[in-house]
């Protein structure tokens, strides 16, 4: 099942001027730096009571919600509100747990919970010409949704950017799979240095595990890389983000194999 934010564009988009969207404007054409979020201040707002209630107390289902609007804002202007993976996929429950670093029962809590039509603050993702999956997300490319908080359609293209093997060298190309903006963005959010060291490690754990093991638990290496590395953050183990520096897997983009 795919999942997108209700009324999303009524309660968080925002222009080109990066003010809250209304009905004529133009919307922010790149991904949005900050989500709006309305401030109840000190006050408890109805949705807010109802979600605990839902949730039996559970506010771990707020942190995931915010979550969610992050990933639905990481997108461009015709494909925000919608919670779709690296590849500008409908993301799976797994694949959501490896972006946000929630458990898997947590994220599929709050699914459960946010959906509940006493509060929709999610609502499935309906693509037409589509079957619906049994567990698996079907793959979206040229396809229309049919987003009804703003009454027009929104397409989402096939991403064309193709995965590379990255974390070895020249006679053994690595199997840490990226493209070459996620490798990018790896070096501008961690430090070069620091982004070719995880690089590494992934690739040796990947082949401790082994290629059927890799592929079956983790679908996205770069998510899983950044992961570790906020991981490591909160426990103290990266204190500050680096320096970028020259890392010796520099250029392997180029070297290394598509699939």
């Amino acid at each position: 099942m795919a999942w997108k934010i209700k009324n999303w564009t009524k309660d968080y988009e925002v222009n080109d001027k990066n003010r809250a969207y209304k009905e004529g404007d133009t919307l922010r054409a790149g991904r949005l730096d900050f989500i709006r979020l309305k401030n109840h201040g000190r006050k408890q707002g109805v949705g807010w009571r109802r979600m605990l209630k839902l949730s039996k107390g559970d506010a771990s289902v707020w942190g995931v919600f915010c979550k969610f609007l992050e990933i639905a804002g990481d997108s461009g202007g015709s494909q925000r509100g919608v919670l779709l993976n690296e590849h500008d996929e409908p993301a799976t429950i797994e694949q959501l747990h490896e972006i946000t670093g929630f458990r898997i029962n947590q994220i599929e809590k709050a699914i459960q919970v946010l959906s509940d039509p006493s509060l929709m603050w999610i609502e499935p993702l309906t693509v037409p010409g589509i079957p619906g999956d049994s567990g698996k997300t079907p793959f979206i490319s040229s396809h229309i949704i049919t987003d009804h908080s703003i009454s027009k359609h929104i397409k989402i293209e096939e991403k064309k950017d193709p995965l590379l093997n990255f974390g070895g060298d020249k006679n053994d190309p690595g199997i840490v799979m990226l493209t070459q903006d996620q490798w990018g963005k790896l070096g501008d959010n961690l430090g070069r240095g620091v982004a070719n060291d995880y690089i590494e490690r992934a690739n040796g754990y990947f082949h401790q595990i082994g290629p059927a093991k890799t592929k079956a638990k983790y679908t996205s290496h770069y998510h899983t890389i950044l992961n570790w590395w906020r991981r490591d953050q909160k426990e103290g183990k990266v204190s500050v983000k680096p320096q970028p520096q020259p890392g010796k897997y520099a250029g392997v983009a180029q070297r290394g194999k598509t699939t």
